[in-house]
């Protein structure tokens, strides 16, 4: 458009040659020169309403907001029916974070001008972000009352209905979308995620198919359709999809997030790790990696790796983890990872290294202390426990042990400050050891759950510690 400067100057330089000109640039890009024109114009009419409410574009364009402001306002002081300056002046005051001015400027519009269609859409918006959904709906309803071809308000009607649980309107609102509008991609994610969410695979996955057909390149469809795989244990196609969502936006990090997910289903806990580990180089704080991470390791062993991805986590969140930090300081690992879990709200099971029957499975244990290299050790391995009172036995099964105590699981109770002896059924060099120890700590028990407490080893034990060397 810049051929026809010339001739907008030979009309003058009155101030609606000079916003002219300004509308020239502003298109052009050249912004610099769109704000010296709307303020040339301005000079030679301080009560133009207009260029005050171009300046205010441009100015909100380029992210000088409180003039972008200040502008609106002076344009709507000139001319109170300008109300294209009362809807910017409401954008840029939810931009802002002002959304009850943002939605009282949008009131006043449709109070000056019932039938604007647009007026009612963002006001839509602006009760959307505000969680006020109720409103919101009416809004974008009283759009669609004005302008029937608005595709976009039944998309946005769909995503509260999808929010409330209402996926039968969710899905009537988009096909409504669809129909007006077919090509936007969008709107057949949503209806995807919306046939998912009832678990009827096959009808999202072809709507992540046409998604992907309109734009190929699009990650986030490749990653949905991965997740339909997924849902449905198809393991393999589900890593095809996923990596072709990476090799689209390598930012979408929650693929290769599903991809460790996958391998640790799958019991190749290494590789998991692989991949967790690629996730959080990108994206450090991404805690729901940093608990998959964490549940790796355990799997394999290696309890204190675990442990630190799971603190971290922890802290991430914000979450106090009082209790899992003093059984880690008393190498009681596996105790500690349940805690960390627990006070996460992770629900699911975490695997912990299976041991065989009257053999000692040794974990591949990685300490992060090197001078605590051989003080902690996680082993599954039954045991008897010797009361010293009554000369009694309980069958027990160790979670964690080293040369200072032992985690013990059994269907049986000790009493706290019992003198026992902790003798293995399990023969090292054709013989079963044997340690003193005292009961310090007992957890209650719970429905369904075994009892659980901690054996403190006394005195001298080198027979005891000869078996932990092993």
């Amino acid at each position: 458009m810049l051929e026809y400067v010339p001739k907008i100057m030979r009309l003058g330089r009155n101030p609606m040659a000079r916003l002219t000109l300004a509308k020239v640039h502003f298109e052009n890009g050249n912004h610099d020169r769109a704000i010296e024109e709307c303020q040339a114009a301005l000079h030679l009419n301080p009560k133009m309403a207009l260029a005050h409410f171009g300046l205010g574009i441009v100015c909100k364009v380029v992210g000088r907001m409180d003039e972008a402001i200040s502008s609106c306002r002076s344009a709507l002081k000139y001319d109170t029916d300008l109300v294209r300056a009362r809807l910017l002046l409401a954008e840029v005051e939810a931009e802002q974070g002002n959304l009850s001015e943002a939605i009282d400027q949008c009131r006043q519009v449709v109070s000056q001008e019932p039938k604007n269609a647009k007026a009612h859409f963002t006001l839509g918006t602006f009760f959307l972000d505000a969680e006020e959904y109720d409103e919101a709906i009416e809004s974008f309803q009283q759009a669609l009352v004005y302008d029937p071809q608005m595709s976009v308000a039944y998309f946005k009607l769909a995503t509260i209905y999808q929010f409330q649980g209402k996926n039968k309107e969710a899905i009537a609102s988009v096909e409504s979308a669809l129909r007006l509008n077919p090509v936007f991609p969008r709107f057949r994610l949503l209806l995807g995620d919306l046939y998912f969410a009832n678990k009827d695979y096959s009808a999202a996955l072809l709507e992540y198919e046409e998604a992907i057909e309109i734009n190929p390149r699009l990650a986030e469809a490749h990653f949905r359709a991965g997740e339909v795989h997924f849902a449905q244990e198809e393991y393999m196609e589900a890593i095809v999809r996923y990596r072709l969502a990476l090799q689209h936006n390598p930012e979408v990090v929650e693929s290769q997030q599903r991809m460790g997910n996958i391998y640790y289903r799958l019991g190749e806990y290494q590789q998991a790790i692989e991949q967790y580990e690629s996730v959080l180089r990108h994206k450090p704080t991404f805690i729901s990696a940093k608990t998959d991470c964490g549940d790796a390791f355990t799997a394999l062993g290696q309890f204190a790796e675990a442990i630190s991805q799971y603190k971290e986590a922890t802290q991430l969140a914000g979450v106090s983890a009082d209790k899992a930090d003093r059984l880690r300081e008393r190498g009681m690992f596996q105790e500690a990872i349940k805690e960390y879990r627990e006070a996460l709200s992770l629900s699911s099971k975490v695997i912990f290294p299976e041991s065989s029957s009257g053999k000692v499975v040794y974990g591949a244990i990685k300490e992060s202390n090197e001078q605590r290299r051989h003080d902690r050790f996680a082993l599954r391995f039954p045991v008897d426990i010797r009361s010293n009172d009554s000369g009694d036995y309980v069958v027990a099964r160790s979670i964690n042990a080293s040369k200072k105590g032992l985690l013990i699981e059994s269907d049986s109770a000790l009493d706290v400050g019992s003198d026992v002896e902790v003798i293995s059924r399990v023969d090292i060099e054709g013989k079963r050891v044997a340690s003193r120890g005292k009961i310090v700590r007992i957890e209650s028990k719970r429905p369904s759950e075994k009892h659980r407490f901690g054996i403190e080893l006394v005195g001298e034990n080198g027979v005891w510690e000869k078996f932990m060397a092993v």
